[in-house]
């Protein structure tokens, strides 16, 4: 699978999703139609094909073509790179489909927002009942839904429709149903984050990199490498500032056993000319070590501990702290136990749960050998992550958005 192939996708995608996912009815005409995105001065297009139980979206983005095909019946995603014959596929409700599924994504936003009918508009001919997506009382999502096709047909995003979608040349009439179907001759590739790590040709010269310990300040040169030991109960707060006009590439990399955790393009550049910083919240059950290292440029590098919460925590159990306002709340996950972890994130406030939105939203269901990232933002008192089922190690902390 090419670098970036499916991470290009979700752009396009949360908006058609948007035209799926927000029907207020079922779907009532097969048709085919024209796509058009407009977002400033950059407009695609593409073509959406509408079931009942399935639809499809041929899409060129990059200057690739990108296929999706959801079978909502089935519960199943299905993403095809024709370039290269390969797709993947995943369940609909999977965290992996959440994350990168527009039909899940969108789905998340309503349940969190308040969605009112604000009238009847005609839209290319077609009668549309108008809805107004607001999230905290401000306007998010406008869409024109197609009474007669059961199906929104415009879709504009706020504040000043910073972005439309808009349905054209619809055709309404029988879809061929074997355009839901997978090309003879296509592979089914790993979903992303199953691939096998590439381990780069440098990493056989780390052991020689010098091991550091935070607090400190360093510069370093391109192509050189420092150490620092993974931690329990600290994470890494990494900043890195290029020394010269020109911009330096550095990224902060865990390793395990001498190889990267993931490729190293999900990895950012935090030394760019202007001063930013990278956070990494491995565990020592993840991670032996981060692996600074300079790819272009001279940097100059302040690196601390952040003090987290950590530990591995059954089924039954609870770990929690206290929350201080306005400070990020970073939480880990990794499955510890040989069987499937399942924990739920709860925010307290005396002995009130005063949690946010759907429960299914706030649980982390993790695999063996799974873990998850999460930032969590909330005016409670305290943060509970409730074990329900496994094992799970956990690690928790708060620290200053804007100060390094």
């Amino acid at each position: 699978m090419k670098e970036g192939m499916f991470l290009r996708v979700p752009t396009m995608l949360i908006v058609v999703a948007s035209l799926i996912a927000l029907n207020s009815a079922a779907f009532a005409i097969d048709f085919t139609a024209d796509l058009t995105q407009k977002q400033g001065d950059q407009v695609s297009s593409g073509k959406i094909y509408v079931t009942e139980t399935h639809y499809r979206m041929d899409l060129e983005q990059y200057g690739e073509q990108v296929i999706v095909i959801v079978d909502r019946a089935a519960g199943m995603t299905r993403v095809l790179m024709p370039s290269e014959k390969q797709y993947i596929e995943m369940e609909s409700q999977d965290e992996q489909s959440v994350m990168n599924d527009p039909f899940q994504a969108v789905i998340y936003t309503i349940d969190f927002g308040e969605d009112k009918n604000i009238g009847t508009e005609t839209v290319d001919g077609y009668e549309c009942d108008k809805w107004l997506l607001s999230m905290m009382d401000e306007p998010a999502i406008t869409r024109w839904v197609s009474r007669k096709l059961g199906f929104t047909i415009k879709i504009a995003y706020h504040p000043d429709d910073i972005m439309t979608v808009n349905l054209t040349n619809i055709t309404e009439g029988a879809v061929d149903a074997s355009l839901y179907e997978i090309p003879d001759g296509y592979a089914l590739m790993a979903a992303p984050g199953e691939e096998p790590v590439e381990v780069p040709d440098w990493a056989a010269d780390v052991p020689n990199a010098p091991v550091m310990t935070p607090p400190f300040e360093h510069t370093m040169q391109s192509g050189e490498m420092i150490r620092i030991a993974v931690t329990s109960g600290k994470s890494l707060a990494i900043k890195g500032t290029s020394t010269t006009d020109t911009e330096a590439d550095v990224k902060a990399v865990p390793f395990k056993d001498g190889k990267p955790l993931d490729d190293l393009y999900m990895f950012q550049n935090f030394a760019m000319q202007g001063a930013i910083c990278d956070r990494r919240h491995e565990s020592t059950m993840e991670a032996d070590e981060f692996v600074v290292r300079c790819f272009a440029g001279e940097v100059s590098l302040i690196a601390k501990w952040i003090d987290m919460q950590e530990r591995t925590i059954k089924a039954g159990r609870v770990l929690g702290i206290s929350l201080q306002p306005g400070k990020n709340t970073e939480a880990r996950f990794v499955n510890a136990g040989d069987e499937d972890a399942v924990c739920v994130i709860v925010f307290m406030t005396g002995d009130e749960d005063v949690s946010e939105g759907p429960e299914k939203y706030r649980t982390i269901k993790l695999k063996k050998g799974e873990s998850e990232r999460r930032a969590l933002q909330s005016d409670a008192e305290a943060l509970q992550i409730n074990v329900l089922e496994g094992e799970m190690h956990l690690k928790l902390g708060q620290y200053e958005a804007f100060v390094f």
